[in-house]
């Protein structure tokens, strides 16, 4: 971007500048009338004359290529203006996906800080359960809820998994028992 500045500001003051030049040569390139009367023909003028209009032509020639090339310079600043624009503009709405992105990650992470904090409570809740004697686990067993026991069953040691079915009435733990078959056999 930079660069294609640099080019039509280049191209710019070199156009100025020869503008300036062939302005302030006017004299040497359209003499004045008074030094070849029209009475008079004089063949140096006649010559000079045509090799004036010769370089006029070249540089009408050379200032039309030089404007040509300024136009296609200001056409394309302008397009990469509108692309930079755009790019932006998805910027802009990149770094809000990015934002809600974020905010989504730290709730998760949260959310995944709790489960684990919830986890290791759940352990030690059934190392605490497993520790009890099946007569004094049995009436805890029977004020918990099925998925609750389910949840404590999952999580307890080998040893502790036959206390806590032992601490249930028989069919109860028939009712958990088939629940936990029908999900291993989902999964």
């Amino acid at each position: 971007m930079k660069t294609l500045l640099i080019w039509t500001l280049g191209l710019t003051v070199t156009f100025s500048g020869f503008m300036a030049a062939v302005y302030l040569n006017k004299d040497k390139l359209y003499p004045p009338a008074t030094r070849s009367g029209p009475d008079r023909f004089d063949p140096r003028w006649a010559r000079q004359d045509s090799l004036t209009r010769a370089k006029i032509d070249s540089l009408k020639f050379v200032i039309s290529e030089l404007l040509g090339q300024l136009q296609k310079l200001v056409e394309t600043t302008k397009a990469l203006e509108d692309s930079l624009w755009v790019r932006e503009e998805e910027n802009e709405h990149l770094a809000t996906t990015i934002a809600g992105l974020e905010t989504t990650v730290d709730s998760l992470s949260h959310t995944i800080e709790t489960i684990k904090s919830t986890q290791v409570k759940v352990q030690d809740l059934t190392k605490t359960l497993g520790a009890m004697k099946v007569d004094v686990l049995r009436p805890i067993m029977a004020n918990l809820s099925d998925e609750v026991i389910q949840i404590l069953y999952d999580k307890a040691k080998s040893k502790d998994k036959r206390k806590i079915f032992s601490a249930l009435p028989p069919e109860r733990a028939s009712r958990i028992l088939k629940h936990l078959t029908r999900n291993l056999n989902e999964s």
